[in-house]
């Protein structure tokens, strides 16, 4: 079967829906091993038409996605892998403000799960700081709540 990449709109909202989809399940209080694979793989395919079809913003934001999904299920490697490449992003693209905070929190949260509090207290406090910058008054209540949940190990 050949697949028409043409229609990149079409792509980029398989991306946000994938995204949404991905939300569900981290929103969750207690998921299933087989729930976990599933927010795992929504992630990774979110990323994958975010990488192929929208700008360094929506990959950022991807690999962030990725990586929360790992923390969440409690995966170690791959969680910091992904935040590691999201921070990556982040700093060359020069991103600021709400994205810049979630880059520190992603490592941090992967740090926590890896069992490496030194660098979880690093990266907490960078967030924590970066989230103070954040401009927008929703996007600063976003951040923090988000900071304020779990996996944090």
């Amino acid at each position: 079967m050949q697949i028409d990449f043409s229609d990149k709109d079409f792509f980029r909202q398989l991306g946000a829906t994938l995204n949404n989809a991905t939300w569900e399940l981290i929103d969750k209080d207690e998921r299933s091993s087989e729930e976990d694979m599933k927010m795992i793989e929504m992630a990774h395919a979110s990323c994958y038409f975010w990488t192929e079809f929208g700008g360094p913003l929506n990959v950022q934001r991807g690999h962030w996605l990725v990586s929360r999904a790992y923390a969440c299920a409690k995966l170690p490697w791959p969680c910091l892998h992904h935040a590691k490449i999201c921070m990556e992003i982040t700093e060359k693209q020069g991103l600021k403000d709400f994205d810049l905070a979630f880059a520190f929190e992603a490592m941090a949260r992967a740090y926590s799960i890896s069992s490496n509090e030194a660098e979880k207290t690093n990266y907490l406090e960078k967030a924590k700081r970066a989230g103070e910058q954040i401009k927008d008054s929703e996007d600063k209540n976003i951040f923090f709540q988000e900071l304020d949940r779990g996996p944090w190990v």
